[in-house]
């Protein structure tokens, strides 16, 4: 490496003889000074490529230093108790399971006793607006001077009954099943990443932080613009109905659309709760990953003798060694340079 800066400043160590050279003809002179001028890009360029390598080179002494890194988290991560490993390990997948079932039982409920308050509404709103006392029975439509009355009592019922009903799952349901995921002990769990070398921490707690991230911004503004979203699909479909209804709003029509909304609130409320749910798990599945990582790590590590261990050790010193002799003659090189 040095050895061409020597030859170029050999060269221009001649030039300047020749230059400084009263006996030399106009001629050689005049080659000299081309020769001196041309000489200028080959420092430049030279410079140009030891500021280059020298960064290269910072990147490798950088990875010996994470090799480093890695080599000493092998005895941290021997010193965990197994028995500490098992229980986080047994933790997260009991957690898995309750938030599965408590995800099935508020499910259920919730669902059953929306269906029951949209169905009891219903069949007032049916009442109200299509039977005959007279008769005793429905009648096939409302008359067109009637139809406003019954959009609107739709949409107040969409607005409070349906609306607050969601609500209550979101506020209740919902937040039950998210705060079993907080029974773990997720503390125990960072100090545990922090054993790990630099680069594998930063990549475990990055992917951590991203999932419980996403339960937060869900739970925080996901669920409320999925609800109000809801209810405006809601009453996009009365806005359908009453389109359909010129002259009144047939009663069959109006079944239909009892039919439909149903159908559409049971979609919604079960896409809540799986969305949800899937976020929780992703968390625990990426925790019980990490604790099954992490016993294998462990196995194998304990079977690593101290003459492997040692060997490693040495390889990496004489690599570090490498680099840092190689980097110091670019720091030499460059300082004379500038």
């Amino acid at each position: 490496m040095k050895e061409y800066l020597n030859s170029l400043q050999s060269i221009s160590t001649l030039i300047e003889q020749v230059k400084s050279n009263t006996d030399s003809s106009i001629e050689l002179n005049n080659s000299a000074e081309i020769l001196n001028n041309s000489l200028q890009p080959c420092y430049q360029e030279y410079q140009a490529s030891l500021t280059k390598l020298k960064f290269f080179h910072e990147v490798c002494l950088e990875n010996i230093e994470n090799a480093y890194d890695v080599w000493q988290s092998k005895f941290r991560i021997e010193d965990i108790p197994k028995t500490e490993i098992i229980q986080q390990l047994g933790e997260f997948s009991s957690c898995d399971c309750r938030i599965w079932r408590l995800k099935q039982i508020n499910q259920t409920e919730f669902l059953a006793q929306l269906n029951q308050s949209w169905e009891e509404n219903f069949t007032t709103l049916e009442k109200k607006w299509f039977f005959e006392s007279n008769k005793n029975t429905l009648r096939n439509s409302t008359n067109m001077f009637e139809k406003d009355g019954l959009i609107k009592d739709l949409i107040n019922l969409v607005d409070t009954r349906v609306s607050g009903a969601i609500e209550n799952i979101v506020e209740n349901g919902l937040i039950v099943i998210k705060d079993e995921l907080f029974t773990l002990d997720l503390d125990k769990f960072e100090t545990t990443i922090s054993l790990l070398d630099s680069a594998t921490k930063e990549k475990v707690r990055d992917k951590k932080n991203n999932l419980l991230a996403r339960i937060y911004d869900y739970c925080s503004e996901g669920i409320n613009t999925k609800t109000n979203d809801y209810k405006t699909q809601l009453k996009s479909y009365i806005d359908d109905l009453n389109k359909k209804s010129l002259m009144g709003v047939n009663l069959e029509n109006f079944q239909k659309f009892k039919v439909n909304i149903s159908s559409s609130i049971n979609d919604f409320i079960n896409k809540i709760f799986d969305e949800l749910n899937n976020r929780l798990i992703d968390v625990i599945e990426e925790g019980i990953k990490f604790y099954n990582n992490l016993l294998e790590k462990q196995k194998s590590y304990e079977e690593e003798t101290e003459e492997k261990r040692n060997s490693e050790k040495q390889w990496l010193d004489s690599q570090k060694l490498e680099f840092q002799m190689i980097q110091d003659n670019i720091n030499n090189i460059l300082a004379i340079l500038t």
